[in-house]
């Protein structure tokens, strides 16, 4: 690592080169590819907290609906077609279960 070292004698990050295009980074050396390193990851962190917080508004708007719906009689369902409550699939693989 000849050339790599600052006046004080240690290796600085910024001075030493970085090439890796599969690595989809554009630096060109090693600090600036940790900078950029970090950024993404912040991003993901920021994506990752959004999915989570879209999966637990699904949850919640699912035990929603699941407890509308628990509980509901046939009849207490108004304009249901003749045959399809009788618990008998007529169009598609049989009985309903």
């Amino acid at each position: 690592m000849s050339g790599c070292a600052s006046s004080s004698g240690t290796t600085v990050a910024s001075e030493v080169g970085y090439e890796n295009t599969q690595s989809g980074l554009t630096a060109t050396d090693v600090q600036a590819a940790l900078a950029e390193v970090v950024t993404r990851l912040n991003v993901l962190q920021i994506k990752w907290k959004n999915l989570q917080a879209d999966y637990t508004t699904l949850q919640q708007n699912y035990e929603s609906l699941h407890q509308a719906v628990t509980g509901i009689s046939w009849n207490n369902l108004a304009d249901i077609p003749a045959g399809f409550a009788d618990g008998v699939d007529d169009e598609g693989s049989g009985v309903i279960e």
